[in-house]
């Protein structure tokens, strides 16, 4: 079992402090999945948007492919994905 911290507290930690008054976390009962910022995309509020890229923009190891199949897939914002890896220089 894996389990991974999610939302506000997650971003904070990776370097963008955020306030928040929850803990969100999911656990994964099989290895190698990357589902953290496909829930911010399911949500998709404001603060879940300003967070996916806060995210991205800290994280250099981003499996861009994996996470456009995955909004494919789930029919979520491909196009904001492919904004973010257009400013980033992907």
């Amino acid at each position: 079992m894996i389990y991974c911290i999610i939302g506000g507290i997650a971003v904070s930690l990776m370097g963008e402090i955020r306030t928040t008054k929850d803990i969100d976390f999911i656990i994964f009962l099989e290895e190698n999945q990357k589902e953290s910022i496909i829930l911010k995309l399911i949500s998709f509020r404001k603060q879940d948007e300003l967070d996916i890229e806060n995210i991205i923009k800290s994280d250099e190891t981003i499996d861009w492919r994996y996470l456009e199949e995955q909004t494919d897939r789930m029919k979520l914002n491909r196009d904001f994905i492919e904004d973010l890896k257009k400013t980033l220089g992907e």
